[in-house]
Parts: structure tokens; C-alpha cells; sequence
């Protein structure tokens, strides 16, 4: 779902877990869900598309500092 909504040509490489990996991908909720009386608003292609805005965000953010950075420190140079 992530490669097609990022319109990534990436392939998939399945490796061995390494011995820490986390065995379990889905938490459970049922104490956030009872207790807190929270559940998630959104779904998980909705989620994960305002996960990958938000990073193309902080990508587009970082790559603009370090131009306008690279860019003061050569016309201190000059």
C-alpha cells in the first residue's frame, strides 16, 4: 500500500528478523479503547497518507535549509 500511494518503482527485499525484531505488528488497543475511551479516527490508508505528507513536508523543509544554507556559506566565500 505505502509503494503504490508513493508512487515508489522500490522492490520489496524479504530478509531474516534479526533476533529483537518485534514479533507483533497490530498492538492491541483494548486498554486505550476501554479505558480511555480512545479509538483511531482515521483508517490506515487515510493515516498512512498524512504520514507520507508529513514527510515529504519535513523532506521538502530540510532539502530548502540546506540550499539556502549551502548557498550562505558560499557567498561568504565570494
Amino acid at each position: 500500500m505505502i509503494m503504490e500511494l508513493t508512487n515508489s518503482c522500490s522492490r520489496i527485499v524479504y530478509q531474516p528478523l534479526s533476533q529483537d525484531d518485534a514479533k507483533q505488528r497490530r498492538p492491541d488497543i483494548f486498554r486505550a479503547r476501554s479505558g480511555l475511551h480512545w479509538s483511531p479516527r482515521l483508517d490506515r490508508k487515510e493515516g498512512l497518507i498524512k504520514t507520507i505528507e508529513y514527510f515529504e513536508q519535513m523532506v521538502r523543509e530540510r532539502f530548502v535549509q540546506s540550499t539556502v544554507g549551502a548557498n550562505v556559506r558560499r557567498s561568504r566565500v565570494t
